[in-house]
């Protein structure tokens, strides 16, 4: 993909990290609602695991908001780049 990127006008780079990343963004918030169910789920039926009988909600629960805190950042370095912050040769926020 980088090669992609040689030829590529920058405007078109930056559109296309933006539409990257607003994807992924979806992704997080859709896989931390299905957590966060998956939570209530097992924390209401009292599921824990087989031999040291811990409770597994919290476990969903922790990952829910990891990444529904993966989803911000990811959103910020859409508005980052929207702002003209970052370098086209990926040199934003990471």
């Amino acid at each position: 993909i980088d090669l992609i990127d040689l030829v590529m006008p920058k405007p078109m780079i930056r559109l296309l990290q933006r539409l990257v990343n607003l994807v992924v963004a979806i992704c997080m918030v859709v896989l931390a609602w299905r957590l966060w169910d998956a939570a209530g789920r097992f924390a209401q039926y009292g599921d824990m695991t087989a031999t040291a009988e811990i409770p597994i909600a919290p476990f969903y629960y922790i990952m829910a908001v990891l990444t529904v805190l993966t989803a911000i950042v990811v959103v910020v370095k859409v508005f980052w780049i929207n702002l003209g912050h970052a370098n086209t040769e990926h040199e934003y926020l990471g």
